[in-house]
């Protein structure tokens, strides 16, 4: 098993606090004293162990033999892209699926905001400035959304594995959004409509931050989930492509052995 890889970070000055009336939740409270992780920078899942499963092409007959997903996907270096890719569509039909409820005439806006002076290391620290970015959205004019926090910045050439310090947060949020009307200290950036709701997400949540047992994406607003009862959401399957023509690959067909149903040892259900 490869050795875990930790992040060096430089504090330069305490984390001031979100703002009048900011206070954790319960929930906020267990991940006191945990500390804030990078996607995919944990340890590695072992070859030895591994399941696979086993899908066709009904077309051709091409079969391809896909590794699951770890019991650890976002922490595992082999597993998180996956990872990243099945939350993203889930988020990304969430958003859909709310836009359609509430009638918003707006597609959801990509807005990045930071702040000078804020540092982002433990679970507390990391629910505080989440707390912050949705009363910031909100005064700008925001209704709801969501938001993925990013502790550090990438730096140096594109693949190498070198971060530094500069928290911020990335919002898809429906509503007008005026940036004009932020706080002082905030630094905003609203950006033009996205083409792919699920591929935004897809590249946010490949280096976002979470804490173990929290979350990656953060609901607030309309779209939070006390606010969204009797939403349907469809349940997006993961789609494998056929390396050959290009079509959704399916589960092997059921073969009938002595009366008795069963399929290949290989199938498995997805992570």
């Amino acid at each position: 098993m490869e050795e875990s890889r930790t992040i060096e970070i430089v504090r330069p000055e305490a984390c001031p606090e979100a703002g009048p009336g900011a206070r954790l939740t319960k929930l906020d409270v267990r991940m006191v004293g945990k500390r804030v992780l990078l996607a995919g920078r944990g340890s590695s899942c072992p070859e030895e162990g591994a399941e696979f499963r086993t899908l066709w092409c009904p077309r051709d007959g091409t079969k391809v033999r896909l590794r699951l997903m770890c019991d650890t996907p976002r922490d595992c270096p082999r597993c998180y892209k996956r990872w990243a890719a099945r939350e993203a569509a889930r988020a990304a039909s969430r958003l859909v699926a709310i836009r359609k409820k509430r009638s918003h005439a707006l597609e959801a806006r990509h807005v990045i905001i930071s702040f000078w002076d804020h540092v982002v290391e433990t679970g507390e620290e990391l629910s505080l400035f989440a707390k912050l970015i949705y009363k910031t959205l909100l005064v700008m004019g925001a209704h709801g959304g969501l938001v993925v926090i990013h502790p550090w910045r990438h730096t140096g050439p594109l693949g190498d594995d070198c971060w530094r310090v500069g928290v911020h947060a990335h919002a898809l949020v429906y509503g007008p959004v005026d940036a004009s009307l932020r706080p002082p200290g905030a630094f905003v950036k609203v950006l033009p409509e996205r083409e792919s709701l699920a591929g935004t997400l897809n590249y946010l949540l490949e280096h976002a931050g979470f804490v173990d047992g929290g979350h990656a994406v953060r609901w607030f607003g309309s779209c939070s989930y006390n606010k969204t009862g009797g939403l349907v959401v469809p349940r997006l399957p993961e789609v494998v492509l056929c390396p050959l023509c290009s079509g959704p690959l399916e589960a092997l067909p059921v073969e009938m052995r002595e009366s008795v149903a069963w399929r290949p040892r290989t199938w498995g259900a997805w992570s």
